[in-house]
């Protein structure tokens, strides 16, 4: 046998054992036209496939309806099932999502419904819904837990449930053990938000992170929400449980930073680790921050912002400017330092908040 011969061999043989090493891609389930009711404005999805037609259709693939908006406005988005699992294929977020989401569970006596193996990698807005722009109605979403996802965005806003949540509103939304990772605006229900956010969770072995980049981003990264934008929005009864929260400024258990008229009360971070990498302030007033709540106010003449009625306990806060981290809110970080009015009433440590060479965190506010 020829040496050219041999070679050839040689190459099939090879490419073979590299096939055989991939792994196997995982294939959405078919999309099928979901049940949909003109009269009252409702559609009811049952299956995986249903679910990814509320995709195709948002997204232009699938001809539109004459009767259904492409971004779903004024309509409910019912979903009748118990658990779908979309086997880690991947998904191309529901665009510019304008109606109501619900969760109806079936036969499982939870309260919410479960959506499983979401696969996101764009360039911005991952989420099960993507970015949502200004609207004067709010989207709204409840009763639903996203399980075992990945949420990446190689730009900015990443969540489990949308990157930039513009005015949606989010209640009884969880978000367990999931992968959610951007340059900025990254947090484990949604990135940013000018909306409420009430009785929602992130537990299980959830990571959110804001890879550095010339420690020019990395900001705005927080367990439940990285943004709250400025006006009057509330961050309630919230849980955030066991999750790695990381970024470079602006790193916090709750939220990364709340803007002036905002309030953060009744919520609960545990056995997170909180980090904030940055070791010098990149921006005047932009120190590193970490805090166990929130990891920056931004304060304004005229306005108060309310962080009360929080606990944490058994979080490990680290911060590359170790003066700007606290158990509660990030050390130092009062933005607008004399302007409006910061309530901080009824707080709880609950012990067990350390620093990364396991000093205790005892600063509640700078």
């Amino acid at each position: 046998m020829n040496k050219k011969k041999i070679f050839l061999m040689i190459l099939v043989v090879a490419t073979i054992v590299a096939l055989a090493t991939i792994a196997p891609v995982a294939l959405a389930e078919e999309q099928t036209a979901p049940h949909y009711d003109t009269t009252e404005k409702t559609i009811d999805i049952t299956t995986a496939g249903e679910l990814q037609w509320l995709s195709d259709y948002s997204n232009g693939q699938i001809a539109a309806i004459d009767e259904v908006p492409i971004n779903f406005s004024g309509w409910t988005v019912n979903l009748k099932f118990d658990e779908v699992d979309l086997n880690n294929a991947s998904w191309t977020p529901i665009a510019d999502f304008h109606g109501k989401m619900v969760g109806v569970p079936q036969t499982s006596g939870k309260d919410f419904v479960t959506i499983k193996g979401l696969n996101v990698r764009v360039s911005t807005g991952a989420g099960l819904c993507g970015n949502i722009s200004y609207n004067s109605g709010k989207p709204y979403f409840s009763n639903i837990e996203i399980a075992n996802s990945t949420f990446i965005a190689t730009g900015n806003y990443a969540g489990a449930f949308s990157g930039n949540g513009y005015t949606a509103q989010f209640d009884n939304c969880h978000a367990t053990s999931v992968t959610i990772q951007g340059r900025r605006f990254i947090g484990g229900i949604v990135g940013m938000t000018y909306g409420n956010i009430t009785s929602c969770s992130v537990t299980g072995d959830t990571t959110i992170n804001a890879p550095s980049f010339l420690s020019l981003f990395g900001d705005n990264v927080g367990g439940i929400v990285g943004l709250m934008g400025e006006g009057g929005m509330c961050v309630t009864s919230c849980l955030v449980q066991d999750a790695k929260i990381t970024g470079d400024r602006q790193v916090g258990g709750i939220v990364g930073l709340a803007n002036y008229g905002n309030s953060v009360t009744d919520c609960d971070a545990i056995g997170c680790r909180i980090e904030s990498r940055n070791t010098r302030a990149v921006y005047e007033n932009d120190p590193s921050c970490a805090g166990g709540i929130v990891g920056q106010i931004n304060n304004k003449d005229g306005y108060t912002i309310t962080v009360s009625d929080n606990s944490v306990g058994n979080c490990t806060i680290v911060c590359g400017q170790p003066e700007y981290a606290g158990w509660l809110v990030g050390e130092g970080s009062l933005k607008g330092q004399g302007l409006g009015t910061f309530t901080h009433e009824n707080n709880v440590d609950l012990g067990g908040n350390y620093d990364e060479a396991g000093d205790p965190i005892t600063t509640e506010i700078g």
